[in-house]
């Protein structure tokens, strides 16, 4: 994690793409004592992680983390999500596990203590988190999405300041956001439409 105190640091060396730009998007994340601010152009997707109990708020940049700066199960989670291999999770599916990979690894090693916990929190809500990226993919007139305590998945329209949990997401294009929360902290990975568009053409997310 990063602490409030080096969190503004870190930001000065990473967020400085200017949200006024088109195709960029600002995240706000409220945990900390002061709002911290990262920008990022549209063929990224971030990650944040964020625990309002300790104050602590920390940003991933397509995957890359403090000690590890590639994650493969990470890319290949969030290729397959791009792709349409996520639109249809049940408890059997073999793609639950990567949902894990997509929220946690940038933040941390996915092991067998952290399954039992995720699948608590996700296994009822699987086959909505299917239909919500599903509906967002395909441009579904009729997209729902959800927001429980415990997770979320939904679409942050653009040009429309949008908070979920202690992060307010303001974006000119939509972006699909989906999140769980697990031992206190919440998980969250954001996807711009742009990165979906891509994928259609067969550019696959790196």
């Amino acid at each position: 994690m990063i602490g409030k105190a080096a969190l503004s640091l870190a930001l000065m060396s990473i967020s400085m793409v200017q949200a006024s730009n088109a195709g960029t998007t600002t995240y706000s994340c409220s945990a900390v004592d002061k709002e911290a601010k990262l920008g990022i152009d549209a063929s990224s997707s971030v990650s944040i992680s964020e625990s309002s109990s300790d104050k602590k708020c920390s940003f991933s940049v397509g995957g890359a983390s403090i000690d590890k700066m590639e994650v493969p199960e990470f890319f290949d989670a969030v290729n397959e999500i791009l792709s349409g291999k996520f639109d249809d999770l049940s408890i059997s599916s073999p793609n639950k596990d990567k949902l894990m990979y997509a929220l946690v690894s940038p933040f941390r090693h996915v092991d067998s203590s952290a399954s039992p916990g995720f699948n608590n929190v996700i296994s009822f809500r699987l086959s909505d988190f299917g239909s919500c990226i599903s509906q967002y993919r395909n441009g579904g007139p009729s997209f729902g999405g959800f927001n429980e305590d415990n997770a979320f998945c939904k679409v942050f329209d653009k040009d429309n300041k949008v908070s979920i949990g202690g992060v307010e997401v303001d974006s000119n294009e939509p972006v699909l956001g989906i999140g769980v929360r697990l031992d206190g902290i919440f998980y969250m990975l954001f996807l711009n439409s742009h990165l979906f568009d891509r994928a259609r053409l067969g550019q696959p997310f790196r």
